[in-house]
């Protein structure tokens, strides 16, 4: 049987959710799959609007994941473009969108999941809005460096990851796991994504980084 580990990937139109102070970002590229157990939580804003103004007049580093490190080009960032060219409501969605790093749930999907997530990381409350953030605490070095396409910093550190390949035997029954890097994506396998689709929770999506078929 072939086994597919997924990141989270932003909806075109999806909602998103947003810090009301911007010094938030780094906070939540910090988590590193510790507990937190001194949580003071953020107020949140969900996004409703598509704005062209705000999106391209602002350094937000929730852009993407290279972002943070690279700070991009408005030419790539122009990818994005035919979700910001118009002002209109985005669609609702049971996971707003903030980043593959740090998932943000409200109440359906939480009520859902909430029997799997526990089992790897913790539900934290925001303020602002009735939605939680998933903070993943189960940290495995499951990363084939050798066969993974990865640049790194000049001092070792992972700065991305091009292509993707997994030790299938250190994920083992694993459903969420974390890399042990700085703002390390949430990883999920075939079962934690099949779950969601059978709850029926609306405006979510999953891209398919790897699958064991392909070794």
């Amino acid at each position: 049987m072939t086994f597919t580990v997924y990141t989270f990937e932003v909806v075109p139109g999806q909602e998103w959710i947003l810090p009301a102070d911007e010094g938030h970002f780094e906070m939540f590229f910090a988590m590193d799959g510790k507990v937190i157990s001194d949580w003071d939580p953020p107020v949140m804003k969900v996004n409703r609007e598509i704005n062209h103004e705000e999106r391209f007049g602002s350094d937000f580093p929730w852009l993407d994941e290279h972002v943070p490190f690279l700070r991009k080009p408005a030419t790539i960032l122009l990818k994005y473009g035919q979700l910001l060219l118009s002002r209109e409501e985005r669609f609702y969605s049971d996971f707003p969108w903030l980043g593959e790093h740090v998932p943000f749930l409200r109440k359906p999907a939480v009520e859902a999941l909430r029997h799997i997530l526990l089992q790897y990381g913790q539900l934290l409350p925001v303020r602002g809005e009735e939605v939680w953030l998933f903070n993943a605490t189960n940290v495995l070095d499951a990363l084939d460096h050798e066969r993974s396409r990865i640049v790194y910093f000049d001092d070792g550190n992972i700065l991305a990851i091009e292509r993707h390949v997994f030790d299938r035997g250190r994920i083992g029954t694993a459903e969420i796991f974390k890399l042990p890097m700085r703002a390390s994506p949430v990883f999920v396998t075939d079962s934690f994504v099949e779950q969601v689709q059978s709850a029926g929770l609306r405006g979510v999506s999953f891209k398919a980084l790897w699958n064991s078929a392909d070794l």
